[in-house]
């Protein structure tokens, strides 16, 4: 899928640190995100959404 090949290409960025420790990191919406319509659809669809959050460094 499009999240899993997100997650290894920006595993192998040496300039980002992803922020997540466990799944429940990636699966649960932020405080400080915002809700899309696109994420809307999709739960409405049944899809599973994730969340990456990642620091420069």
């Amino acid at each position: 899928t499009y999240c899993r090949w997100s997650m290894m290409v920006m595993a192998q960025r040496r300039d980002f640190v992803w922020q997540a420790a466990t799944a429940a990191d990636f699966l649960t919406r932020p405080v400080d995100w915002p809700e899309t319509r696109y994420e809307r659809k999709a739960r409405r669809q049944g899809r599973e959404v994730w969340y990456f959050r990642y620091v420069r460094v």
